[in-house]
């Protein structure tokens, strides 16, 4: 037999007391006896009395949960910047909700204005968007990772062409001249950054793209699967490619796994630098040089960033925060200046 749950109004005629002062109790407010509050608090554990948060959500029109939107679930760096941005709400008393949205604009346009907008106090976006469907008077927003750069939106992003510049020149440092990029998309200014970061440095130093060499596709494994074994197709025909440098994770697994179904010696018969940490990098032979992005720092400045909106109610704070990335120098790349 099902148990009806106890209301505050059953508190309050079993305590002989106003439904007002149970409210008061609830909430930690003052006016209300040692003893009073005693025999109140009491009959809640004793009937294990939850309020209900969506109820007190409309009369406080505060929710304290913050909306996490991100592309897909999949990927560890998303997984880490939510680590971050959970460890900074919990410690103000809001907890998160994470929305995904396989990068796909419709699911996001519909998420944010039907479940995310009423749900949530602010929201902390990895968009696939333009950016016009968090306008016109909604939830205050920061966006982390993809920023528009435009001047409506606070964000936390890194230097996406400085740290795809770095990676570059260390190979071109090691000897290597004919090297091969695979790219993410481009509408993002991730993708677009790192790809920029790339032909500026071939260019200062003065070597010409092979522009075979260059693959735009998604972010995902099967992305970097595909471009590998067309440079190891292209490599078979006399193209020469000594280098591979990846432009995300996800791309950088699909990368090693073709290299080694095609026991292709990683560091040895052709060399690989990723962008972004994963497992793999680490527990591959030989471990994988990398560009490290602080994703974890980024989803802690997301949410102090969010918060301090919320806090202060302004739209916009003027905040466009760019976060430095690390070259972590493993055992991938050959240097080919060594005879």
């Amino acid at each position: 037999m099902e148990t009806k749950q106890i209301t505050i109004k059953d508190i309050a005629q079993k305590a002989g007391v106003a439904v007002s002062t149970v409210s008061r109790v609830l909430n930690g407010k003052d006016r209300v006896s040692p003893e009073t509050r005693r025999r109140v608090q009491q009959i809640i554990d004793e009937y294990d009395y939850v309020q209900n948060a969506a109820a007190v959500s409309v009369v406080k029109r505060k929710t304290n949960m913050i909306g996490v939107i991100i592309p897909e679930i999949q990927n560890p760096f998303n997984a880490s910047i939510v680590y971050g941005v959970d460890k900074v709400c919990k410690t103000r008393g809001y907890n998160i909700c994470v929305f995904s949205t396989d990068d796909k604009v419709a699911d996001e346009e519909r998420l944010i204005r039907s479940v995310v907008s009423p749900l949530v106090d602010g929201i902390i976006a990895i968009t696939c968007t333009d950016g016009r469907i968090y306008l016109g008077g909604r939830k205050p927003v920061v966006l982390v990772d993809r920023g528009l750069g435009a001047d409506d939106f606070d964000e936390v992003v890194i230097d996406n062409m400085g740290g795809m510049h770095r990676a570059c020149d260390y190979l071109i440092k090691k000897g290597h001249r004919k090297i091969a990029y695979i790219s993410g998309p481009l509408e993002f200014t991730t993708g677009l950054g790192r790809l920029q970061g790339f032909r500026s440095c071939m260019e200062e130093h003065g070597i010409p793209i092979d522009e075979d060499n260059v693959y735009v596709g998604d972010w995902f494994v099967a992305d970097g699967r595909r471009a590998t074994q067309k440079i190891l197709e292209r490599n078979r025909a006399g193209a020469g490619v000594t280098a591979i440098l990846c432009s995300n994770n996800l791309i950088c697994k699909g990368c090693i796994e073709v290299l080694h179904e095609a026991k292709v010696a990683i560091g040895e018969d052709i060399s690989l630098l990723g962008f972004d940490e994963n497992d793999l990098v680490h527990y591959t032979t030989p471990k994988i040089t990398y560009v490290a992005r602080p994703t974890y720092e980024m989803g802690e400045k997301a949410a102090e960033m969010l918060l301090e909106k919320i806090a202060s109610e302004k739209s916009y704070l003027g905040q466009k925060m760019v976060m430095r990335t690390r070259l972590i120098e493993q055992g991938s790349v050959k240097d080919l200046n060594k005879k």
